[in-house]
């Protein structure tokens, strides 16, 4: 598998750890006053940390997601305990 097709595989299987995150933890009471857009891009990541991808934030979620991953990571605990 080419480099294209590992990081469509890696991008489906964080699609489906996204799924389950929004479906068993967004109902987290603490999470109600968190900007929809920070709980968002902080799903992207717990599932980048679940799947201990390397870098578990890039440049480029960075760039387009607006979000350091020092920014995330209160959210992204919650998530994920």
């Amino acid at each position: 598998m080419n480099t294209f097709g590992k990081y469509v595989y890696i991008l489906l299987l964080s699609q489906d750890i996204l799924i389950l995150y929004l479906f068993s933890n967004i109902p987290e009471v603490c999470l109600i006053s968190v900007k929809p857009s920070l709980v968002a891009t902080a799903c992207i990541a717990a599932a980048r940390q679940t799947l201990q991808l390397c870098p578990k934030w890039t440049g480029i979620l960075q760039n387009v997601t607006g979000y350091q991953f020092m920014d995330l990571l209160p959210c992204v605990s919650v998530l994920i305990r």
